[in-house]
């Protein structure tokens, strides 16, 4: 039995496994098949948890930007511009001085919103290292010159790490 099963080839080999059982079956087979699927289901209930917090995490942030949203919403005046013959729309000046300071990126105010740029900053850093991966494909234009082709996907590799690294600062 390989190491390299997928989690689904590897649940079929269990499948199997247990319908075949019988007085006859070694008993480290069956350990060994065993122990795969808890290691497996451990990596899978840890990576379960990381993704529920990350959720959990960037539900908050698009929460606090829900409220400053409706806030505005609920609280600006309109009126008539006598001059103009439209209607106009005001917000009283806190509430554009707090959605100013979650969303501008000028001022010197903690970000609120780490997680969710953590988050679109692995999206950006995932297309690049998909475009390594492109790179490397029988039939991109990059094969036929590998010189260029290795430094450019050094270059693709540190751009991605470099988009990382932005997020967290």
């Amino acid at each position: 039995m390989s190491d390299s099963l997928s989690n689904k080839e590897l649940v079929a080999v269990g499948h199997h496994l247990a319908k075949a059982l019988s007085s006859d079956t070694p008993i480290m087979d069956i350990a060994k098949i065993v122990s795969r699927l808890a290691e497996r289901l451990d990596c899978t209930t840890a990576a379960l948890h990381a993704t529920r917090a990350q959720r959990d995490q960037l539900g908050a942030e698009n929460g606090k930007m829900l409220r400053l949203l409706t806030d505005i919403s609920e609280n600006h005046l309109e009126y008539l511009s006598e001059g103009e013959d439209c209607m106009m729309a005001g917000v009283p000046l806190d509430y554009v001085s707090e959605i100013n300071t979650y969303v501008s990126r000028d001022v010197n105010a903690e970000n609120p919103f780490k997680q969710t740029d953590a988050f679109l900053a692995e999206v950006r850093a995932q297309g690049a290292e998909g475009f390594i991966d492109f790179c490397g494909e029988e039939n991109s234009v990059f094969v036929e010159s590998k010189a260029y082709y290795r430094s450019l996907s050094d270059a693709v590799a540190e751009f991605a790490e470099q988009l990382r690294l932005g997020a967290s600062q």
